[in-house]
């Protein structure tokens, strides 16, 4: 009998010790908290997001096994700080104060499926990204147009990763930057400022070059033909229009002043014109070309025109009148189509064979 008392008296003792080690709180445990976590199943426990270091295994695994929250429904859109985690434990009965924390301040769950190298780059098309992007690039663009250059047209491309882009959607629009480097060109490297300084980060951005135009470096009239030294690129102005702008010299040079010209004026179409080869009055040289025969007359222009442009001429020789293309000072074409041929006895004797 005494030896069933003995026996019963060991079992008793055995279940209180199992039953204390799952209810009482662990004591002087180390818990690390990770950075990110690839969590499965349908609860997340202290072991998933965390590191343990305790008194011995039994312990370890008693902390590991508490659970902390429901796994998320969407992969990679949960941070845990380690605060909540904190919260979690004293919630399910662990003294926390007897506990020793340390590790990141956050832990970003994601599922075992996916690789975290791969949720860190966060280059989907979605409208989140899309706007934390823009938002970080016109910030960008307004520092650099407050302090290198209010005139410039700015483009900057950023592409922000997942921790990035939720950073930016919290600081509702308040991002302030700094950094960058001459010669504001190219790669860049800036650091963002969220809030009031409640989070920051570097960032990579590509600033492309404005589109150039051309302008004149001096005054010109009317009538100036224009040469390659009056010409100058210079890069867009911000907010200015510069619809049908020049954007080589090469396309100018030769050309003439319609207008006056002030230095530092955007050229476009309504301030130069090929320059005048024949004025109004001119008596010119006329050569017809058909069917690989070229015959040459004298005419008299009825108009001003400068190359490549039609102009109506008089003959000398019955006043008929037509039009022809300036190829040259005094010199104009007309280009006679096979079908025009039934026409050639109305224009008989205006032009001679040479």
């Amino acid at each position: 009998m005494s030896e069933l008392r003995t026996n019963l008296g060991y079992w008793f003792l055995a279940i209180a010790i199992v039953l204390s080690s799952w209810t009482a709180p662990v004591r002087g445990a180390e818990i690390q908290l990770r950075a990110d976590a690839a969590v499965g199943g349908r609860v997340i426990t202290l072991g998933d997001v965390a590191d343990i270091q305790a008194a011995n295994e039994t312990e370890r695994a008693v902390l590991a096994s508490v659970e902390l929250l429901p796994t998320p429904a969407v992969p990679g859109e949960r941070t845990l700080k380690l605060r909540e985690v904190q919260d979690l434990l004293a919630l399910r009965g662990i003294a926390t104060g007897e506990h020793r924390f340390g590790g990141a301040s956050e832990v970003r769950l994601g599922s075992a499926a996916i690789n975290s190298a791969t949720q860190r780059k966060f280059r989907s098309n979605g409208s989140a990204a899309r706007g934390a992007n823009a938002a970080v690039e016109a910030a960008i663009a307004k520092y650099l147009a407050r302090n290198v250059d209010a005139d410039r047209d700015w483009r900057v491309n950023v592409e922000l990763n997942e921790d990035q882009v939720r950073s930016v959607q919290g600081a509702f629009g308040r991002i302030a930057v700094e950094g960058g480097a001459e010669p504001w060109q190219g790669p860049q490297s800036f650091n963002i400022v969220l809030g009031a300084k409640e989070a920051q980060f570097a960032v990579e951005a590509t600033l492309e070059g404005p589109d150039m135009v051309v302008v004149a470096v001096r005054p010109l009239v009317k009538g100036d033909v224009i040469r390659a030294s009056d010409l100058a690129l210079a890069p867009a102005k911000r907010g200015v229009a510069q619809k049908g702008a020049f954007h080589s010299p090469q396309e100018l040079i030769g050309q003439e002043a319609v207008r006056s010209i002030a230095a530092g004026q955007v050229l476009d179409a309504n301030y130069v014109r090929p320059p005048l080869l024949v004025k109004r009055g001119d008596v010119v040289t006329v050569y017809a070309y058909s069917a690989g025969v070229r015959v040459k007359t004298t005419g008299r222009t009825r108009q001003d025109g400068g190359r490549g442009e039609l102009v109506e001429i008089e003959s000398l020789a019955d006043r008929k009148r037509y039009f022809a293309r300036v190829a040259d000072v005094q010199v104009v074409e007309v280009f006679a189509s096979a079908a025009q041929a039934s026409d050639a006895s109305s224009t008989r004797g205006t032009f001679a064979a040479e």
